[in-house]
């Protein structure tokens, strides 16, 4: 799925071997870091982007979070991600494991699907023995979960059906979306054409996604990212998704200088940025002016339809 978060490796040679342990233990982060891996990479994504497992660990063990014999404490998430900015919420505090009917997983589904990411803590089953955080960052058009694993990149760990996902889950970790982003530079202007009228805007990348809103023919885009079929922007701070086939590049703008205030001055420049209708000339030239008053002849209006027709077929 396109605009995967920036994803780290717990095992990375570059802090696979640094000590994450308590002083009753002998523990690195490759063996235990799991927890503060999953969260460097929401933070590299949305709040600082040279945040990485080791500071994450160096925080985590600072301030306590570190387990003995275990891996992370759960109660590291919420402050941790505080220093950022960033909002998160535990959604249960019994385990849901093999408890595959519990409100929470509705919850959190939801959550990814409005754009949030979820690190998730594990049981034993496909993911591990014991226990083991990973992020949820996204859902495809078949219904599976789409995972980076701080410990793996097999395929069957990285997507899985939201039946197997669900199954082997014992607590959930919402990380909301948050509204201070700015675009990545440099910014692309597309211009909305899409022929329904108007375009879906997403929280993600994907029809899976919820619909943020609906935005008019000749609305201007300033897109930051394209990834496939989809392309990212930002918007009051929040990052969301267009599909590129209803975008065009470049900035349409009215380009007529005769129909401002005219009732149908949105009409008339939706229509022309499609190509559907033009202004009017003078021995080849463009005028710049449109005339709305002024009747057209059947052969414009049948050159009209055409173009229509032909603007609809994607032709």
């Amino acid at each position: 799925m396109s605009f995967k978060p920036v994803s780290y490796l717990q095992t990375d040679a570059r802090w696979k071997n640094t000590k994450y342990a308590t002083q009753a233990e002998n523990t690195t982060i490759g063996g235990s870091g799991c927890g503060p891996t999953a969260a460097s990479m929401v933070v590299a994504e949305w709040a600082k982007s040279d945040e990485n497992p080791l500071t994450a660990c160096q925080w985590a063990m600072a301030n306590g979070y570190k387990a003995t014999g275990q891996g992370t404490y759960y109660a590291f998430f919420a402050p941790y991600f505080k220093r950022f900015g960033l909002i998160c919420d535990q959604l249960n505090y019994s385990s849901l494991y093999k408890n595959a009917s519990a409100a929470a997983h509705l919850t959190a589904y939801n959550a990814v699907k409005g754009g949030d990411y979820v690190i998730a803590c594990m049981g034993k089953g496909r993911w591990t023995s014991s226990g083991h955080f990973i992020l949820w960052y996204g859902i495809d058009s078949n219904d599976n979960v789409l995972i980076n694993d701080p410990a793996s990149t097999a395929a069957n760990r990285l997507c899985a059906s939201w039946s197997v996902f669900k199954s082997e889950v014992k607590y959930y970790f919402v990380i909301h979306k948050p509204t201070f982003l700015t675009p990545q530079q440099p910014t692309e202007a597309y211009t909305v054409t899409d022929p329904d009228g108007y375009l879906n805007i997403r929280n993600g990348a994907g029809t899976s996604y919820s619909i943020y809103e609906q935005a008019p023919i000749g609305t201007v885009l300033n897109i930051d990212k394209t990834d496939g079929a989809w392309a990212r922007f930002v918007q009051n701070g929040t990052r969301y998704y267009a599909c590129l086939s209803g975008l065009v590049k470049g900035a349409k703008k009215n380009m007529f200088s005769d129909i401002s205030g005219h009732w149908a001055e949105q009409d008339i420049t939706d229509l022309a940025n499609m190509g559907i209708v033009s202004g009017t000339s003078v021995d080849g030239q463009n005028t710049g002016l449109f005339k709305p008053d002024e009747a057209a002849t059947r052969a414009e209006v049948a050159a009209m339809v055409r173009k229509a027709i032909k603007y609809i077929k994607g032709e």
